[in-house]
């Protein structure tokens, strides 16, 4: 059990294993969608592509995998900030399922017909800063948490452990945690 863990905690390895989970939640959205009836909300596909882009960076970092310190650390940093970047979608979401009915944002038309009249930047804009009330129905749960609240915690997961298995070295790697 010792080898395993020790094998899964290299550097490559661990990478790896993190872009396969970020495929796993891409998969589970997917079948949430088509086979559970689930349609996402803009927010929710703004999450999906934030756990894209953090399995990319994973991915590039597993392929790469850097034999320098600063390198590593650079994907390290890469994956923190893309990972937070994530996590405050998330929140949002959340934020917005927590409003009282009242204060809940219009509605917006669906996210394809936003991108196609107003381009790309005005709709991000207006889903991250203004959001939508399709955001604030939540008809799935588990252990009380709704789906925003798991992705959230998959962000702050995927960021701090890839953040720091990056950021220290492999001992097998032939630089040290305090200096070349």
């Amino acid at each position: 059990m010792q080898q395993l863990i020790s094998f899964v905690l290299r550097r490559r390895v661990f990478n790896l294993c993190a872009f396969l989970a970020c495929v796993g939640l891409i998969c589970a959205a997917l079948f949430f969608q088509y086979f559970q009836g689930e349609d996402p909300c803009p927010l929710c596909l703004f999450q999906r592509y934030g756990i894209i882009a953090v399995g990319i960076v994973y991915v590039l970092a597993a392929i790469i995998h850097p034999k320098k310190l600063w390198a590593s650390r650079f994907f390290a940093v890469v994956i923190l900030v893309v990972a937070i970047a994530g996590g405050a979608m998330s929140g949002k979401h959340i934020w917005i399922q927590s409003l009282p009915e009242d204060e809940v944002p219009e509605c917006t038309p669906p996210l394809d017909f936003m991108v196609e009249m107003s381009g790309w930047t005005e709709t991000i804009k207006t889903v991250l800063l203004e959001g939508s009330g399709d955001c604030h129905d939540s008809t799935w749960s588990f252990l009380y948490l709704t789906m925003p609240m798991w992705v959230l915690i998959w962000f702050i997961g995927l960021g701090l452990f890839g953040f720091l298995r990056n950021w220290i070295p492999d001992e097998q790697s032939g630089y040290h945690a305090f200096g070349i």
